[in-house]
């Protein structure tokens, strides 16, 4: 945890220095850019991009009830005190020139289960969440292509390593998790963009398909909305360009390959841990200085899944099926966006 920190430390301070977004005389358009205006994905009145953000998350207590699928476990309950997650994520621009953008995005996701007495634990899962926390790695590449001024292509490719590894432990063939997305936009007017596509992601836990609407639009200087359905929906109250008040709900989910050394689970040797939710909630952005800003969010997590399966694929099965409580949670970041002297206006 130490390394990793010190890494994110290193990476903020010589990352800073560089915006996400089109920079003023970034490139040299060509000939074709000055007789084509592109399109771009983005509408007046957006928030500007995070570049670059660290963030703490605590989940009050809950209980646990575990009721096994198959024969051969037994059945348990406990009560967790608190959950936190930190997470660090950097996304940087790779080629903006013409009718092509192109990202790349790198996070990392740390995960630890503190249960009331874990002295008195017994129950194998439990003692696995409580000693081994979880982790996830991913990385990201983002492309967006401009058919004409109106409308674009885009699409979103990742790579996740998750599970309870520890130290240099890092099984890639049972660790990694693919994500793939692909969207038709168009824009109306400058305040108010469309797109539909599909997503192939761990959203809901297991390997799943759905489709995707896209709604971003600005209303007026005050309002707007920033919606992926069905993943997450967002109301925009913009009080002033430094000070922001969103309301909305969001869908969160992975699937973690977990290891036990212990029976009965350790007869099991590609067991995944399928973990969603949803996430109701009440977000303020606040600028410090310019392009420094910090967030504070509160509101209240519905699990829909934290099931053991044997295998990672579509099919629903599982060993154990876990019901969660849910309980409120919040909060807190600090965040790198491009500077406005450096946006392209």
């Amino acid at each position: 945890m130490k390394n990793a920190v010190l890494v994110f430390t290193c990476l903020l301070c010589f990352m800073s220095m560089f915006p996400v977004g089109r920079l003023k005389g970034q490139t040299v358009p060509s000939a074709e850019d000055i007789q084509q205006e592109w399109v771009s994905p983005s509408v007046e009145g957006d928030r500007r991009s995070k570049g670059i953000q660290i963030s703490y998350n605590q989940i009050s207590p809950f209980g646990i009830h575990s009721t096994p699928i198959v024969p051969g476990i037994n059945e348990a309950e406990a009560r967790v005190q608190k959950l936190e997650e930190i997470e660090f994520s950097l996304r940087l621009p790779i080629l903006w020139k013409g009718r092509t953008t192109i990202a790349a995005g790198v996070s990392y996701l740390y995960e630890e289960y503190n249960f009331i007495n874990p002295s008195a634990l017994t129950y194998d899962f439990y003692t696995n969440l409580q000693n081994k926390h979880l982790n996830s790695l991913d990385a990201k590449v983002f492309v967006v292509y401009a058919l004409n001024g109106r409308a674009f292509i885009g699409s979103r490719i990742g790579l996740e390593l998750n599970g309870d590894y520890e130290g240099n432990e890092l099984p890639f063939r049972q660790q990694a998790k693919g994500s793939v997305a692909a969207v038709y936009g168009w824009k109306t007017n400058p305040y108010t963009m469309y797109g539909l596509g599909a997503y192939y992601s761990y959203t809901l836990g297991r390997p799943s398909i759905y489709p995707v609407f896209i709604w971003n639009e600005t209303f007026n200087d005050r309002w707007g909305v920033e919606a992926v359905l069905p993943q997450s929906f967002r109301l925009r109250r913009n009080f002033s360009e430094e000070t922001i008040l969103l309301l909305g709900a969001k869908v969160l989910g992975r699937s973690y390959h977990i290891i036990s050394d212990e029976p009965p689970l350790g007869k099991y040797p590609n067991l995944e841990l399928r973990n969603s939710n949803i996430y109701a909630f009440l977000e303020f952005e606040q600028e410090i200085y310019d392009f420094l800003w910090f967030g504070l969010t509160g509101g209240y997590r519905y699990n829909i899944n934290f099931n053991i399966s044997e295998e990672n694929s579509f099919s629903n099965s599982r060993i154990i099926e876990n019901e969660v409580g849910h309980s409120p949670y919040f909060n807190v970041s600090l965040f790198v966006v491009p500077p406005q002297a450096w946006v392209e206006e």
